[in-house]
């Protein structure tokens, strides 16, 4: 946002509490430049704001109804795509007729699990030249069962019982 002036986005979020903590998060940083729009006319913005979250479903409605509403926006940014929802499906079919109609647009998708090749695909695009994979770190997962838990923790020998049961 602050390296372009005209940026102004929507960033979507499967689940309301998602979209909410996100936007509680980001504006720490951005003060009042982020906002938030929920279903049943729930908003939370001031004329200064460029970066609206949502969730999906709000967005598949919002475009849907006023396809022009997201004519003034650089970016839509659609999180957790790879859960495959109805409200995900809509919004990408709607993304696809965006681009057509607004080419300047960028469309980001998110996920920690996407399949790339299928939305490179589907949105017209080479996955070698429009994709970025960002590595993540792994952590250790070690498999502990009940009863190894409670000779660990050295639980008195009623408590263990009650625990392995």
């Amino acid at each position: 946002l602050e390296h372009d002036a005209r940026a102004r986005m929507f960033v979507s979020q499967p689940r309301r509490i998602a979209a909410r903590s996100l936007c509680d998060r980001v504006r720490q940083t951005l003060g009042d430049q982020c906002g938030l729009r929920l279903g049943h006319g729930e908003r939370d913005e001031s004329p200064r704001t460029r970066i609206w979250f949502c969730t999906t479903g709000y967005l598949a409605r919002l475009v849907a109804a006023h396809s022009g509403s997201l004519a003034r926006h650089t970016h839509v940014i659609v999180d957790e795509v790879h859960e495959r929802s109805v409200d995900t499906e809509i919004l990408c079919l709607l993304l696809r007729r965006l681009i057509e109609a607004n080419p300047t647009i960028k469309i980001v998708l998110m996920s920690a699990t996407v399949c790339v090749d299928l939305y490179a695909g589907y949105f017209g695009v080479d996955p070698a030249t429009a994709s970025m994979h960002v590595g993540a770190r792994r952590f250790p997962v070690e498999e502990v069962y009940a009863d190894d838990l409670a000779d660990r923790l050295r639980l008195p020998n009623g408590v263990a019982a009650v625990a392995t049961k």
